[in-house]
């Protein structure tokens, strides 16, 4: 088995700190966002709120893409993301804030795959046609879920190709000179024999979710820190976030410290919806300088 070993110059700015588990009341976002079909995959940018919808009204069919400012209310406020929706699936955005990129995964047929990823370029206000990422990205399998990181130079995703653990695996590729370079394999510390999907990188916190606890829950929410000794173990989110009932597209905003998810409850609209909890921590998370070199350890 190959996995991913990280060799860091000066990774942390600073000491890895104690996260407080201190934590808020879960919300349902309300009708402003989720409805009786379902909602998921939450991500903020500029201020907006991002998610995928499925067979909404005014969307081009199957999962799409939207948006809404969180000031305003009202479902018929939310908006579909023009030039990237397709009347095939379309979900699961995420922002490279530096370069103005998004990034989603979509079925397609001009794929190389069942599900593979793309990204769309903002350009004067508006986004372009979407681009398949290619190879070594794209396969015959699925890619899907992708998370860009916040320096743009590690993209995160699930796929079920050759050289995993068995089912969903998360991989990241790192972006060079040449492009996206052959994606590594997290390793045992994040990946099982079991479904592992929806990465969502920020600053040194990988949050997934996973179906290896089947007794708890069809996919429950775990997490895992990054050290210079690579993955902390992985931890799995208290039972009033990963209940019973199945949770995934975790997305932490640390200006807000506010952690949203997706889940189907009781106290819901119908089917999925996107949640939202605060989490407070002690210390700001520490910032990272780039990772020097990657490296493959049979």
């Amino acid at each position: 088995m190959r996995y991913l070993v990280l060799i860091v110059v000066s990774l942390f700015t600073a000491p890895l700190p104690a996260w407080a588990q201190v934590w808020g009341e879960v919300k349902n976002l309300g009708e402003e966002v989720n409805s009786y079909l379902d909602e998921g995959d939450a991500t903020v940018y500029e201020g907006m709120l991002y998610f995928s919808a499925r067979d909404h009204m005014g969307g081009s069919g199957d999962w799409d893409i939207f948006y809404i400012d969180p000031s305003t209310e009202g479902w018929m406020m939310a908006e579909e993301l023009a030039g990237v929706n397709t009347p095939y699936l379309d979900a699961s955005p995420s922002f490279d804030g530096w370069a103005d990129v998004l990034y989603f995964h979509s079925n397609r047929p001009d794929g190389l795959g069942s599900e593979d990823i793309y990204f769309s370029r903002r350009v004067k206000g508006k986004w372009q046609k979407p681009q398949n990422l290619g190879e070594p990205i794209s396969t015959p399998g699925v890619e899907a879920a992708p998370c860009i990181s916040e320096d743009g130079e590690m993209l995160f995703f699930c796929c079920d190709r050759e050289g995993g653990f068995g089912g969903l695996d998360i991989w990241v590729s790192l972006r060079t000179e040449g492009g996206w370079s052959e994606p590594l394999n997290l390793g045992s510390r994040i990946n099982t024999a079991y479904n592992e999907k929806y990465p969502f990188f920020t600053h040194n916190l990988l949050m997934w979710s996973s179906n290896v606890l089947l007794q708890a829950g069809d996919y429950d929410i775990f997490y895992s820190h990054l050290t210079d000794e690579g993955w902390e173990k992985a931890q799995r989110l208290p039972d009033f976030i990963s209940s019973s009932s199945p949770e995934w597209g975790a997305f932490f905003d640390a200006e807000e410290n506010l952690l949203y998810f997706t889940s189907v409850r009781m106290d819901g609209y119908g089917g999925y919806d996107i949640y939202s909890v605060s989490w407070e921590v002690s210390t700001s998370p520490p910032s990272f300088d780039r990772i020097k070199a990657i490296l493959y350890r049979d």
